[in-house]
């Protein structure tokens, strides 16, 4: 798997995305500009320069991708996590992730949309 560099970010495509969180690639997109899908990029400083961590997360599901500066996936994680406050599993997870984000979060994370 692979991201795709772009002047923001990197971009993911909806089947790889929807592969990683157990979904259809035809509902990423709905469900990201809904709140239900939220996206966390950060940029690697001191030992981990030129690279970057992507985290994605769907209720209780995050997923993890430590990418170079080329998008090529180094190491790809997923994990069983704890709702934010005031969420069930079933609920849809708002943008709080992004607002505990580290000062390094920098780039963003599109989602290409599926064939």
């Amino acid at each position: 798997m692979r991201l795709e560099p772009t002047a923001e970010g990197f971009q993911i495509g909806a089947a790889d995305l929807g592969a990683l969180l157990g979904m259809a690639p035809q509902d990423i997109q709905r469900m990201m500009r809904d709140g239900q899908i939220t996206s966390l990029s950060e940029k690697g400083q001191d030992q981990d320069e030129g690279r970057y961590r992507i985290t994605f997360r769907h209720r209780s599901t995050r997923v993890r991708l430590t990418v170079n500066a080329q998008g090529e996936v180094l190491l790809r994680t997923r994990a069983r996590v704890t709702p934010h406050p005031g969420e069930t599993t079933g609920a849809s997870i708002k943008t709080q992730e992004t607002a505990t984000a580290s000062k390094n979060a920098s780039t963003t994370t599109s989602v290409k949309a599926p064939k």
